[in-house]
């Protein structure tokens, strides 16, 4: 979640932060997901990556 807030904010922190390595990681640690939290924080992170490839076409 930290990571994902320093990339929409276009943080100097973020370091090598990507969406694609974020969603790697987020996948990995889906594990049980009764809420569909970790869900639906997967679609915000692929929606945010779509909307980056956009504005850089």
């Amino acid at each position: 979640m930290a990571e994902f807030g320093l990339l929409l904010r276009q943080s100097q922190f973020r370091g090598q932060a990507s969406p694609e390595a974020l969603l790697e990681r987020a996948q990995t640690a889906l594990g049980d997901d009764e809420q569909g939290y970790r869900t639906e924080f997967l679609g915000l992170v692929r929606r945010f990556q779509e909307l980056q490839y956009r504005s850089a076409r």
